[in-house]
């Protein structure tokens, strides 16, 4: 049964002790699989001959099982995400290289320690209380302010879950975090770029609508994007009905008739163009410009 490379082993050990305790081999099964299992022996006298008494025990799940842990323990010291694992009183059993570095401490400054010790102090809600209650009922995210060892502050996004025994009991509770500085940062950014943008609109709205003169916008079709109050009071219209219409849905005479055809010419030719025209019975005069 046993593999020929573990057969001079095992002959060896019995030769000299008589016996051979707890060696790892390989055996063959009947379909030709090699499987591992321990091994012990012991030469025993049964009815005046020697006989060999043995026991095998197969440890293939047991190593699969090993294996698996280690590839998980790995993985845990070495991703980027900052891991901790704390045991039903909330203190540090664990903690994985990432979060070492980024909150500044030595493993033995923190094991044993309750995981409150990297909670920033202005950090008042939710409460370690309610995160925990939260975790040990299905888990919890959300963001945090932490502190680092040198007292600085910045913020996380926490991802906890709990770890159950057999029976369903608590073992312990396994948090995941990760920096999100630079996410706030960012935001902040959109969020001052944002109020700019709207403080010059408004600022750009408030300064189009004084203007005496009728002014229009359109794009290079001769569509109207945008109209100031006194072209509106001159056309007699509401911004909603001619918004996204040609220039000549502002009128159907002067001076609209004459602008679109401005706007065209402008268009075309790559240059200003103005001209002046009269209403049809010459009262009022209008220099148009495109």
């Amino acid at each position: 049964l046993t593999d020929p490379r573990d057969q001079d082993r095992l002959a060896a050990g019995l030769a000299h002790d008589r016996s051979v305790r707890d060696q790892e081999i390989r055996i063959r099964t009947r379909d030709g699989r090699a499987i591992a299992a321990r091994y012990s022996a012991e030469v025993v006298e049964i009815g005046g001959q020697s006989c060999l008494l043995s026991v095998f025990l197969e440890t293939t799940e047991q190593r699969r099982a090993h294996t698996t842990v280690r590839l998980l323990a790995h993985a845990v010291r070495s991703i980027n995400e900052f891991v901790s694992i704390t045991g039903p009183d909330n203190r540090i059993v664990y903690v994985n290289e990432a979060f070492l570095r980024a909150y500044g401490y030595d493993e033995r400054e923190l094991l044993g320690k309750p995981i409150d010790i990297v909670r920033a102090a202005a950090q008042t809600s939710p409460t370690p209380k309610e995160i925990g209650l939260a975790t040990t009922s299905g888990g919890w995210q959300g963001e945090l302010l932490n502190r680092r060892k040198d007292g600085t502050e910045f913020p996380v996004f926490l991802s906890s879950s709990v770890v159950l025994d057999d029976n369903g009991a608590p073992l312990g509770l396994i948090g995941v975090a990760t920096d999100i500085s630079d996410r706030r940062r960012e935001e902040a950014q959109r969020a001052r770029l944002q109020a700019e943008i709207t403080a010059a609109a408004e600022e750009w709205t408030a300064t189009f609508d004084a203007v005496r003169s009728a002014l229009v916008l359109t794009d290079w079709r001769g569509t109207v994007r945008r109209v100031n109050t006194a072209a509106l009071e001159l056309a007699g219209r509401e911004f909603e009905d001619v918004a996204g219409h040609p220039l000549a849905n502002l009128g159907t005479g002067e001076p609209w008739l004459t602008g679109e055809m401005l706007v065209r010419k402008a268009t075309a030719e790559g240059m200003a163009a103005v001209e002046e025209v009269r209403s049809p019975a010459g009262r009022t005069r209008w220099v148009v410009e495109a």
